[in-house]
């Protein structure tokens, strides 16, 4: 469900308008982690088995890579082996492209296919954040027979801190607008769960002007995360 999006007809306004939104597979996952801004990313493009190249995701990639402070690079290719190299030295991983959905989702990380279940064994020892810029990340496959997790989900129980996500197909153009602006917040300092406030309430004004980025109330975060502020030498926060 996009919560970001539920409209109270009281106040005559979306819960994202009041709220910044984190969803937790279950109160059992949750712990608390000191806030700080993320210094570096590494950045990967997917493929598809099935569809053409996505020509604004290395345009997207190219642009992530400058805001943080130190861009990771993974070993020249896509892998799910270099991914993980990478992750464990990185505070937030992007990975943008396609999504493989159906009973048998994946990401394709060059030969590589990564189901919910792959992603499950990361072991990403860096707990970093990971940003699923691809379609339906946060849908899990439907199947009469197996309980299965989402892409994202998966990536959650393999070690990051929280997932990015959508919860529906997402247009390219629409996924590189508003990834930019959720990671320019991120890498400004702000929490994930602010930062991709503020990218959504940018392209809900667009919407709200008359505009069609409606985009925004597919992406959500998936996080096992209570952020805290560090405490200061004087015992006061």
């Amino acid at each position: 469900m996009p919560f970001a999006a539920l409209y109270d007809a009281d106040t005559k306004q979306r819960l994202i308008e009041r709220l910044s939104i984190a969803v937790a597979p279950s109160a059992g996952v949750l712990t608390r982690h000191a806030s700080r801004a993320p210094r570096s990313l590494v950045a990967m493009a997917a493929g598809s088995t099935t569809d053409a190249a996505l020509p604004a995701s290395a345009e997207e990639l190219a642009e992530l890579g400058r805001l943080y402070r130190v861009s990771i690079d993974a070993a020249g290719r896509a892998s799910f082996e270099a991914l993980t190299a990478a992750a464990s030295r990185a505070d937030v991983v992007h990975i943008s492209g396609h999504a493989d959905v159906g009973t048998d989702a994946a990401l394709v990380l060059g030969a590589d296919r990564v189901s919910w279940r792959r992603a499950a064994s990361a072991g990403l020892r860096g707990e970093p954040l990971v940003v699923l810029a691809a379609c339906a990340t946060l849908r899990a496959p439907r199947s009469a027979r197996t309980r299965a997790l989402s892409l994202g989900a998966g990536f959650l129980a393999g070690g990051a801190s929280g997932v990015v996500g959508t919860l529906a197909p997402i247009a390219d153009n629409d996924a590189r607008a508003l990834f930019a602006v959720f990671h320019r917040h991120l890498a400004a300092g702000r929490g994930a769960a602010e930062a991709l406030r503020q990218a959504q309430l940018e392209a809900f004004g667009d919407e709200s002007r008359g505009g069609d980025r409606i985009a925004w109330r597919s992406v959500a975060l998936l996080t096992r995360v209570i952020p805290v502020e560090k405490e200061s030498g004087d015992g006061n926060r």
